[in-house]
C-alpha cells in the first residue's frame, strides 16, 4: 500500500496550498474598489467583474471574467470569454472561447479558444502562445516572440522576438515589425501574395498532419512512458498486482469507469456552486485529472501484460517495463484509426479509471480482496 500513501500525500499537499486562499461563487461576483483581495482568489459564477487589485494569483472557472483592476501574480482562466484590462504582474493563462488583453502583462501570455484578440493597449513583456482558431493583434507591443497555430491570424504590432506561426491563413497590418523575423508555415500554397508582408517573411507549406505524425504525439508517449516507468519502479508489486485486477474484472472495471467519468465533473459543478465547498470541488479536480491521466497508463500495462503472457510459454510473470511499452504504442497508434479511434480510447479510459478506483476501494478495510 506503498502507493496508496504517496497518492494521499499529493492530495493533502494539494490541500495546504488551498488553505487560506480566498473562494468567491454564485450567479455574479463583483469586486469593488475597496474590496481588494489580499491572497489567491478562487472564483466560479457566470459572470466575474474585478474592480479592485488581487494581491495573488487568480483562478477562475466561469461563463465571463473582467479583470479591471491588477492582478498580482498569475491570472488562469478556464471561461467562456476573458477579458484583461487590468495590469497582470506575471503570466497569464487562458482556456477560453474568447480571450482578450487590453493592457500590460508583465510575464507570458498562453491563450488557447477559439478567439485571441490583442488590442492596441496590449503590452506583453514575456512571451505569446497561442492555440486558437482566429489570432488578432491590432497592434500593441510583445518584448518576446510568438509561437503556435491559428486558422487565421492578423498581425499589426511590433514584436521584439520572432514570429513562428502555424495558420491557414495570414495577413499583416500596416504596423507589423517583428524584430526577430517572422517565419509562418501553411497548410496550402498561397492563392494571392500577402500585402504588407514583411521583407524577411519566411513562407514554407506543410500538410496538416495527423497526431501521430506530430511532435506532441510523441511527447505525450514519452510522458506517458517515463510516468509509467516511475510507478513500475518504485511500485512494482502495485504494478503487477493492479494489471492482473483490470484484466481478471475489466466489465465490471469499465462499468465502474464510465461513472466515474460523468458523475465526477456533475459533483464538482454542484460543489462550485455552493461558496463553503469550493475548496472541495477543486480538490475533486485535481483527483479527476489524476485519474484521466493515470488511467491510459493502467490500461497500457494491462493490454500489454495480456499480450506477453499470451506468447510466453514458459509460465514466467511478463516484464512490466517491456509490458507496458507495448500497451502504451498500441493504445496511443489505435486512438488515431479514423472513426473508431475514440471507441478505443474511451474504453482504455474507463477501463483504466475504473480499475484504479475499485483496487484501492478493495484495499479499505473490511472490504473483500478481489485483487
Amino acid at each position: 500500500m506503498k502507493f496508496s500513501k504517496f497518492v494521499l500525500t499529493g492530495l493533502l499537499l494539494w490541500g495546504f496550498m488551498l488553505y487560506g486562499a480566498d473562494y468567491r461563487g454564485g450567479e455574479s461576483i463583483y469586486i469593488n474598489t475597496g474590496d481588494s483581495v489580499t491572497t489567491d482568489l478562487f472564483v466560479s459564477a457566470r459572470y466575474v467583474e474585478l474592480n479592485a487589485p488581487v494581491a495573488d494569483d487568480i483562478y477562475a472557472a466561469c461563463q465571463e471574467i473582467v479583470v479591471n483592476d491588477e492582478v498580482g501574480d498569475d491570472l488562469l482562466a478556464f471561461c467562456q470569454a476573458v477579458t484583461v484590462k487590468g495590469h497582470v504582474q506575471d503570466m497569464v493563462l487562458g482556456f477560453a472561447q474568447k480571450i482578450t488583453i487590453d493592457n500590460t502583462v508583465e510575464g507570458d501570455v498562453l491563450a488557447f479558444g477559439s478567439e485571441v484578440h490583442l488590442t492596441p493597449n496590449a503590452h506583453i513583456k514575456g512571451s505569446l502562445l497561442v492555440g486558437c482558431g482566429t489570432l488578432t493583434i491590432d497592434g500593441g507591443k510583445i518584448e518576446g516572440g510568438i509561437s503556435g497555430g491559428s486558422g487565421q491570424a492578423y498581425l499589426n504590432g511590433a514584436v521584439n522576438g520572432k514570429v513562428s506561426l502555424n495558420a491557414g491563413n495570414i495577413r499583416f497590418g500596416d504596423n507589423y515589425n517583428a524584430a526577430g523575423g517572422t517565419s509562418i508555415t501553411l497548410h496550402e500554397p498561397l492563392k494571392e501574395e500577402i500585402k504588407n508582408s514583411p521583407a524577411d517573411l519566411e513562407i514554407s507549406v506543410e500538410p496538416q498532419k495527423h497526431f501521430f505524425q506530430s511532435g506532441f504525439f510523441f511527447w505525450a508517449f514519452a510522458a506517458a512512458l517515463v510516468t509509467g516507468l516511475f510507478m513500475i519502479t518504485f511500485f512494482k508489486d502495485f504494478s503487477r498486482e493492479i494489471s492482473l485486477f483490470a484484466r481478471t474484472y475489466a466489465l465490471k472495471n469499465s462499468g465502474i469507469g464510465s461513472l466515474l467519468l460523468f458523475m465526477i465533473p456533475v459533483i464538482i459543478i454542484i460543489l462550485l456552486v455552493l461558496i463553503i465547498t469550493i475548496p472541495i470541488s477543486l480538490m475533486f479536480t485535481a483527483v479527476y485529472l489524476f485519474l484521466l491521466y493515470i488511467s491510459t497508463i493502467v490500461s497500457g500495462l494491462a493490454l500489454g501484460c495480456y499480450i506477453m503472457d499470451k506468447f510466453r510459454k514458459n509460465g514466467r510473470p511478463s516484464k512490466l517495463f517491456l509490458s507496458l511499452f507495448i500497451g502504451l504504442i498500441i493504445i496511443f497508434l489505435i486512438v488515431e484509426t479514423p472513426y473508431i479511434g475514440w471507441i478505443f480510447s474511451f474504453a482504455a479510459l474507463v477501463l483504466g479509471m475504473g480499475s484504479f478506483v475499485m483496487y484501492f476501494y478493495n484495499k479499505l478495510p473490511g472490504k473483500e480482496q478481489n485483487a
